[in-house]
């Protein structure tokens, strides 16, 4: 299978293999779409427009091919959007929003973006430094693209973002496939019904493979894992197995027989096995708490950091 890294220093080097329109602002002179949106002659969503989900899934940046953009709903017209710009192999920007969908103007409002600048170590930790978490703007769509107006440092002028359209999660024919968590920082969540606002089941680690049964339109997707069935968000899916393997390796120490290997970051989180002393794992990210995110034996999940010894 085709395979992909989560790491945005590759992400960073990857070429789009398609074929980018010809596009540049302005392109419609004369008209205006408000003082929300810089003159660009982009037409204006109608007043009162509904959402109907167009928002939501990915979006390449057509000027840079080095930006991209995700959007996942969070429920009663809040939705997260977090945009990724590599500025190189090793490190890059990453921005994350919570957005209100505006009934009045049909775009997506912000005030409370956080951006980070963001770099990898030799041994492929990520290292985040906040640049400034008052972050305001908007999105829109038109003619079929998306558009970032960033009101703090005017990073979305350029932007113009085209849907990428391959998410199997919202396809036909993957009854029974087998999907991989990708696009958060920790963990997802598996819900007992269709809704944010459903009972947790469980988190399922980043990178983890999931069984995919159904979609439905209001972004979610049944899937199974590990026995237990549920609903996720479908934007966090993806069909590429992540390249989680960085060539760094940690050993099991400091323990009596074993390790837990847990879905979350969290000594109360889920088990899902048991890793035996002197055991060989690969490491994959650290995180703020005191955990390594790891890959044993195919298993991905989460281990107190103090019982692992990198060789």
């Amino acid at each position: 299978m085709k395979r992909r890294t989560i790491l945005m220093a590759v992400i960073g080097t990857m070429a789009l293999s398609m074929s980018f329109p010809t596009y540049a602002a302005g392109i419609k002179e004369g008209t205006s779409v408000g003082s929300m949106v810089p003159a660009r002659g982009i037409i204006q969503p109608a007043v009162g427009a509904s959402f109907s989900g167009a928002y939501l899934g990915t979006w390449w940046d057509l000027q840079s091919t080095r930006c991209n953009l995700d959007i996942v709903a969070l429920g009663d017209d809040q939705f997260l959007v977090t945009i990724r710009w590599s500025s190189g192999a090793n490190s890059g920007s990453e921005w994350k929003m919570t957005a209100r969908y505006d009934q009045a103007t049909g775009f997506l409002v912000y005030q409370d973006g956080r951006k980070v600048f963001y770099e990898y170590n030799d041994l492929g930790a990520r290292q985040d430094q906040t640049v400034y978490e008052d972050g305001a703007g908007s999105f829109y769509l038109a003619d079929g693209y998306l558009y970032w107006v960033d009101n703090k440092e005017h990073e979305g002028d350029t932007c113009y973002f085209e849907k990428d359209n391959s998410s199997p999660a919202e396809a036909e024919g993957y009854d029974g496939t087998t999907l991989y968590v990708v696009g958060c920082d920790i963990s997802i969540t598996l819900r007992n019904a269709p809704s944010t606002d459903a009972a947790e089941i469980t988190q399922i680690p980043v990178c983890s493979a999931v069984t995919f049964i159904d979609s439905l339109e209001n972004g979610f997707s049944r899937i199974s894992y590990y026995g237990q069935s549920g609903y996720v968000l479908s934007a966090y899916l993806d069909a590429y197995e992540p390249q989680v393997y960085t060539g760094v390796t940690c050993k099991v120490v400091n323990c009596r027989q074993s390790i837990t290997l847990r879905t979350s970051a969290s000594s109360n989180a889920r088990e899902i096995c048991q890793i035996p002393l002197g055991t060989t794992v690969d490491y994959i990210d650290s995180v703020a708490n005191g955990f390594y995110l790891i890959n044993y034996n195919g298993n991905m999940g989460y281990a107190k950091a103090d019982y692992l010894a990198f060789q």
